[in-house]
């Protein structure tokens, strides 16, 4: 270890010469011999001295004392006193240097000695402490946390930096002060996250006696801030074991309520996603044999009325109105079957450019002679693109019941506002939605100020069959279906509603942004619906293939029928002449009417094809579509239709 250095002031040299000689005897090194406080200071910085001995008469102008005090504050230094004089103005002028020891003269030498020793074993503790307190400082000031020392009445004895942001205080004026008068703790229940249980001062919590608390707590703050916070109490002991005082840790847990709300909302919209698709699977078993069985219904009905024509029969118009009471029946039935088949996200759609505000204008006097006189609408457009990739139809379908939805929870009367506009949706917030990507999307909002729902019922809103409404008065089917066909244009929707105070859909819809417009093609029902061409039909079902054959042959259509798609190849190779068009179902055992579609192009590349199915999950794709060249009907499908489709085909 290297030998300490002392420095040696004095302006009487024979008496600094004797105390260099004890310094030196005592085993120590002598940095310098000094006779004014200027020459001194001037060589602090070259000796670096561990320990000082002045005299307190010094030449020059500064005296011991004075110097003793710049020592202390510029260099942290131990000055030990070495003076005759005793009175009380320079004991007191002493006090306030800060001596490490005063020695009057003359002094023993062990009296010396003991004052060397003594002073540098004290400094070298109180750079320890100071050390400690500089890492106990820093590290408190390091942590993300809030950390309050209070005493045994909740008086604040110290806080770092962030308990200061925290409660919103000033560290020099918090000192001394009450944490009560400060911020008051409410235990946070854990059924709901909200709720509170009666306040808690810190005094009533420092004299409970408890060993240490932790727990989740609402921070009610003096500015009026309310925050959720993770408190830990730890009590503070004295030296003989009696409690004095309380450190408090106080931990923000915003973020983190937040991000499990977060949680609990993706993983609510992925249970009802996964509720959606089982009900899809369930809808779409039974649609392709319902929607064959309504098929027949429509057709037989409509051969019944053909045959009747204009005969002179008794009983006649009776026998029509049955029969167009049962046409209209099925058709409700198929309508309702589409209306399952939309919320289930599994309906057939003819998707496009479709401009959502155009589609809105288009609608809007519709709207408004849905809703009452008592009743405003505000129509709010955005300035910018408003284009989605969605089926017109459908759209409209989604404005209205959304309008209908609001008008009916506002009894009395209120305000509704539908207003669209662009948004960048990130990926955190389409975790959890399927088929959903983030990107630019469309936004529109319907918001009213009607009786509002509570977190339960708006929890299962789009459950399907459920209502609020009364007996008689809702299917349940609405907003159900609102869902799945924004589910199925690869959008979201969500809901925000608070009890009395009105509710608000958002529904989100990806931009379209390769430019286009949402006008529809309107084509021109051909003015007959007879021919004379070749048609190969092919239907599994032997009610629609016999029902259909009889209604293209009626129309003078040569029919060449068979029950699957190997039969329909054979028909095919042995028929010599031309066949102007197949007709055919698309979901068939061993081959698709897609794929027979494809072999007999091969062979006959100009011929026509219509693709039937009432499977929701069958329509055709794209390329069929645009680049093939096929043409796809919906079970169950009007026999007007299907005629006028076949003369429309076939005409090119």
């Amino acid at each position: 270890m290297p030998e300490q250095r002392i420095m040696i002031v004095e302006d009487e040299q024979v008496i600094a010469l004797d105390i260099k000689k004890y310094v030196e005897n005592y085993g120590y090194d002598v940095a310098g011999i000094h006779l004014s406080g200027e020459s001194a200071l001037a060589a602090m910085k070259d000796e670096q001295p561990d320990l000082i001995l002045m005299d307190i008469r010094l030449r020059g102008e500064l005296d011991g004392l004075q110097t003793a005090k710049i020592i202390k504050t510029e260099h942290n230094v131990p000055v030990v006193m070495l003076t005759a004089y005793a009175d009380d103005d320079t004991l007191h002028r002493a006090k306030l240097s800060q001596p490490f020891a005063y020695i009057i003269k003359p002094f023993e030498e062990r009296e010396l000695r003991t004052a060397i020793i003594i002073s540098l074993y004290r400094h070298k503790m109180e750079q320890m402490v100071v050390q400690r307190e500089r890492l106990f400082s820093t590290t408190l000031e390091s942590i993300v946390d809030a950390v309050i020392v209070t005493d045994e009445s909740g008086r604040i004895e110290f806080l770092n930096s962030v308990a200061c942001d925290l409660l919103g205080l000033d560290p020099a004026g918090s000192v001394g002060t009450s944490l009560d008068d400060r911020v008051k703790f409410r235990k946070r229940l854990p059924e709901n996250g909200n709720g509170v249980e009666p306040v808690e001062d810190a005094e009533r919590h420092a004299g409970s006696g408890e060993s240490g608390i932790k727990g989740e707590f609402i921070a009610e703050i003096v500015d009026g801030r309310v925050v959720p916070v993770e408190r830990t109490t730890t009590p503070l002991h004295s030296a003989n074991g009696e409690q004095n005082g309380w450190v408090w840790v106080l931990h923000d847990i915003s973020r983190r309520i937040e991000n499990e709300r977060i949680v609990r909302a993706q993983s609510e919209r992925l249970l009802r996603s996964q509720k959606m698709e089982a009900i899809g699977r369930l809808t779409g078993g039974i649609a392709h044999d319902f929607n064959n069985l309504l098929t027949v219904i429509m057709g037989y009905s409509r051969l019944i009325i053909d045959e009747l024509g204009d005969a002179d029969i008794p009983g006649r118009e009776a026998i029509v109105n049955d029969v167009e009471g049962i046409q209209k029946a099925a058709m409700r039935s198929a309508a309702l079957t589409k209306q399952l088949l939309s919320f289930s996200r599994n309906q057939n759609v003819e998707r496009r450019p479709t401009d959502l505000n155009a589609a809105l204008t288009e609608v809007e006097a519709i709207l408004r002679q849905l809703l009452k006189d008592n009743i405003s609408l505000t129509i709010e457009l955005t300035g910018g693109p408003g284009v989605v990739f969605a089926d017109p139809s459908q759209l409209e379908q989604v404005i209205t019941n959304l309008v209908v939805n609001a008008r009916d929870s506002m009894p009395d009367g209120g305000r509704l506002l539908i207003r669209t506009e662009g948004k960048y949706v990130s990926l955190s917030d389409v975790i959890g939605r399927d088929d959903v990507e983030p990107g630019e999307f469309v936004v529109l909002t319907v918001s009213d100020n009607g009786s509002g729902m509570d977190p339960e019922t708006a929890g299962r809103i789009f459950d399907p069959f459920f209502t609020t409404k009364e007996c008689g008065k809702g299917t349940g089917l609405g907003l159900s279906t609102v869902y799945g066909i924004v589910s199925q244009s690869r959008g979201f929707i969500d809901v925000e509603s608070r009890l009395g105070e009105g509710t608000t859909f958002t529904v989100c819809l990806p931009a379209y942004l390769e430019g286009g417009t949402g006008v529809r093609i309107e084509t021109e029902s051909p003015e007959k619906d007879t021919g004379a061409e070749t048609i190969l039909l092919v239907e599994d079902d032997d009610s629609i293939r016999t029902l259909v054959s009889r209604l293209l042959r009626q129309k003078g259509y040569q029919v060449l029928d068979a029950s699957n798609a190997g039969e329909a190849l054979l028909e095919a190779e042995n028929f010599g002449g031309t066949i102007h068009l197949l007709l055919s179902d698309i979901v068939m055992p061993l081959m698709s009417g897609v794929n027979l579609a494809i072999r007999l192009r091969e062979s006959r590349p100009n011929i026509g094809v219509i693709l039937m199915s009432g499977y929701p999950d069958s329509s055709l794709s794209d390329e069929e579509r645009l680049t093939m060249g096929f043409h796809f009907l919906e079970k169950p499908v009007d026999p007007g239709t299907l005629t006028r489709s076949v003369r429309q085909i076939l005409d090119g």
